[in-house]
């Protein structure tokens, strides 16, 4: 009788009659057999789902975790509970139930999906790099979405050449996303191949001929390392023009006006417009600091950086107080952040090499000497990491059309 109620529970469930499938649910786990513990299982899992439709994540947690008490070896009830956790923020309680998965069933793909997930979503790409790879390993057809944010992974962790070779993969494939183009071409940027990055943002664009941040970065590679300054104004302009509340493209396109354009009214403007746009400091950096140094307002440019690495200490912050002490002409400042940028994760050793923001203290002993240490260090973490991608571990991802 009470299996009865069960499957009278689901079909009211696949009718989206939660009220009667919670009634009837109800009925089995009240009066159900304490020894079933399969159906007993099952039942706190439907129960879960329903109360997740209603809305009430709470129970919805709570019975996922008593299906699991029960029958701690099933891993639909651990995916779904992760899942819930993952869209409440609890990562770390997400991450623990694909694990506990796992320690059971290690070719689960959806539990190492699961943990890349999580790893991507909390900038944790080295660990996200290994998730990913072992997805593809499993999968048994082809994924451009996860070799896509593979790629993106390799890019954060400044692995360029691997990154360039998976978005490689993704780009011969039937699925072509212009922002696959986009971060390649930033990829080979940051290895100093400035046309090549001209051509996969130009790609990019003919694909999304709407969307302002190719136009903004393609404008900056030719602006600032192309030195094709008429080439990098119309594409500030045209950025500008798609999008005018992106307060980067008035910063590049200022620094133009002001220093190879001669045109300091003009310079002005824009980074006043800087200040109006860029008022909140978040974890992804700003631009007002830059701003408030070019209108000469150094004490204030001062109080905002060091606001900003108050709360967020992060290796691209620590980069932009690097380059502010030297357009300052600090030089143990700027010493002191560059070394600060390498130590928590910095990798961009083209972008230094021609970064005219750091022209200032590029002869400093103390700088070089920085630069030169970690160089050696990037160069072999970097042979490293091609040495495993290269591996037979990961030879069905990398050889897979």
């Amino acid at each position: 009788a009470f299996l009865s109620h069960y499957y009278r529970a689901r079909v009211y469930f696949e009718k989206l009659d939660y009220v009667n499938a919670l009634r009837d649910v109800n009925v089995v786990i009240a009066n159900g057999m304490k020894n079933e513990n399969a159906e007993m299982a099952k039942s706190y899992g439907l129960r879960a789902q329903i109360y997740l439709e209603i809305n009430d994540t709470v129970q919805a947690i709570a019975d996922y975790s008593t299906a699991i008490e029960i029958n701690p070896l099933d891993a639909d009830f651990y995916i779904a509970r992760a899942q819930l956790y993952f869209a409440k923020k609890q990562y770390d309680k997400s991450e623990a139930d694909y694990m506990r998965i796992l320690k059971f069933d290690n070719e689960n793909i959806q539990a190492h999906v699961g943990l890349a997930r999580n790893y991507y979503e909390t900038h944790q790409y080295k660990l996200a790099i290994d998730a990913f790879t072992k997805v593809l390993a499993l999968a048994k057809k082809s994924h451009p979405d996860v070799r896509s944010q593979l790629a993106y992974c390799y890019y954060q962790t400044g692995q360029y050449e691997l990154a360039i070779a998976v978005y490689n993969k993704i780009l011969t494939a039937d699925t072509i996303q212009a922002y696959d183009y986009g971060l390649r071409a930033d990829a080979k940027r940051l290895l100093g191949d400035y046309e090549g990055a001209v051509k996969d943002y130009s790609k990019a664009i003919a694909l999304v001929p709407n969307e302002s941040w190719f136009y903004y970065r393609r404008g900056w590679v030719n602006d600032e390392f192309r030195h094709n300054y008429s080439a990098g104004m119309n594409d500030y302009n045209k950025a500008i023009e798609i999008d005018p509340n992106y307060a980067y493209t008035y910063i590049h396109r200022a620094k133009l006006y002001k220093h190879r354009l001669n045109e300091p009214l003009k310079a002005i403007a824009d980074f006043e417009k800087v200040l109006k746009l860029d008022t909140t400091i978040t974890d992804e950096g700003g631009c007002r600091h830059y701003a408030l140094l070019e209108l000469d307002r150094k004490s204030e440019a001062i109080e905002w950086l060091n606001k900003t690495l108050e709360k967020y200490p992060s290796n691209g912050n620590y980069y932009d107080a690097a380059c502010i002490y030297a357009m300052l002409k600090k030089d143990a400042e700027a010493v002191k952040y560059i070394t600060l940028a390498f130590e928590n994760g910095y990798r961009d050793i083209v972008h230094i090499s021609k970064d005219d923001d750091l022209d200032n203290v590029r002869k400093n002993s103390e700088f070089v000497a920085v630069l030169t240490k970690w160089t050696k260090i990037i160069e072999t973490e970097n042979k490293q990491e091609i040495k495993k991608f290269n591996s037979k571990k990961n030879a069905k991802f990398t050889s897979e059309s």
